[in-house]
Parts: C-alpha cells; structure tokens; sequence
C-alpha cells in the first residue's frame, strides 16, 4: 500500500475486512460476522516511527459497505448502501429539475447527457437489482414526462422503446446497467487484463455448472 499511495498512509480512512466461513449441514459456506469469527483477536496495528505512536486499524463487517471510486461496495451480502446512495443522487437531481425553468428540449438534454451517465457510471462494478433500479426511476420518470411535453402516466413501454418504433427514446437504468455490465466484460476480456483472466476463469465453471452445450452467454433463455 505505501509503494502504491507513495507516501505515508491516512489511517483514519483505513480499515480491512476478514472473510472466513462456517458450514451448515447441508455443506453451504455462510460468511461469518466479526462476533463469531476466530481471527477476531487479531489485530492489526500501524507503528509511526516519526511520532512513535501506534495505531489499530479498523476491522469492518463484511456487510458494511464502502465507498470506492463512487460505488459504494460490500464484502458479502445486499448493496443497499449503493442503492440509497443511487436513490439520493436521482430525488436530488429530480428537485432541482422541479424548480428549473428550462425548456422541454433542454429537459431531454439534461435527462441523456447528465441524468443517466450518473446514475449509470457505477453499476458495471454493482449488483443493484431490477426491482431497485424500477423503483428508483418510477420515482424520477414522472418529473422528466412532464418537463419534456408529456403527462405523467405516459406508458412506460412506449417512453423507453426506441424512437424508430413509435417510442420516446428514454434510456431504461436497468437496461444501461446490463449493457454496461456487458461493455466492461467484452473490454476486459479483449484486452486481457487480470480482471478479465478471472471473468474467463468464472465463465468456464459457471458454464460447467450450468449443464448445458449452450453457451450461457449465448442463450437468454430461462
């Protein structure tokens, strides 16, 4: 960590997880919270020499969530951190929106080019769910309606369907997320990083796993 902040570290920002395991009788591996794992006495303590003080990092539970690079991340468990992050960003942009006096061209402007790409630049590294990301955007859909010339109620599959066939053109938050999702797998697999060595890695035991002759990435049937 020092080789790669080149300096001295800011330990009151530092903190480490410890992911161990304990099996249930039908052989499931169960993430174990802090108060049950074995390693809990460890401790890992930091020494500055120049001060000659010493300090204890901080051990974190695997569910509690850390922000990084604008995602919000866990060890293990739910990303409901992420999600009421997400959900905060959209009512905040959505209330300036309400008390804007721009126009409805400037409304759809604002929606392509500033709403979206926020909302969407972590979930390639999330898993936030369909029922989350509908939740968020029926919040907000509703306000963008009626700032671009619509009412409200507009039907949601003629809003997101593209404009070749009759629709809006409005962009789906969990539709972008999947396609960002794919985006970042095809790149790094193409440019073979580590990150994309291990997708393969992953990809070839899930498609074990599966069953199937088929590749799963292939069929998107259920």
């Amino acid at each position: 960590l020092l080789a790669a902040t080149g300096g001295k570290l800011e330990l009151q920002k530092c903190f480490y997880y410890v992911l161990s395991w304990k099996f249930n009788e039908e052989g499931d591996a169960i993430p174990e919270t802090v108060e049950n794992q074995e390693l809990r006495s460890v401790l890992i303590q930091v020494r500055d020499e120049v001060n000659n003080e010493s300090s204890i990092i901080q051990q974190h539970e695997i569910s509690t969530a850390h922000k990084t690079l604008g995602a919000f991340k866990t060890i293990a468990g739910e990303e409901t951190a992420h999600y009421k992050k997400l959900e905060e960003k959209s009512n905040k942009f959505v209330t300036k929106l309400q008390h804007s006096q721009i126009n409805r061209l400037q409304a759809k402007i604002a929606y392509n080019t500033m709403y979206i790409p926020s909302m969407i630049y972590s979930l390639p590294a999330t898993m936030v769910d369909a029922k989350s990301l509908t939740k968020i955007q029926e919040q907000t859909i509703g306000t963008f309606l009626t700032k671009t010339g619509y009412g409200k109620s507009f039907p949601r599959a003629a809003t997101f369907a593209p404009k070749e066939f009759g629709g809006l053109g409005f962009a789906n938050l969990y539709t972008e997320a999947n396609l960002t999702k794919i985006e970042a797998l095809v790149s790094h697999i193409r440019a073979g990083t580590t990150l994309g060595m291990s997708m393969i890695n992953n990809l070839e035991w899930i498609q074990i796993t599966a069953g199937t002759g088929t590749p799963i990435l292939e069929s998107t049937g259920k």
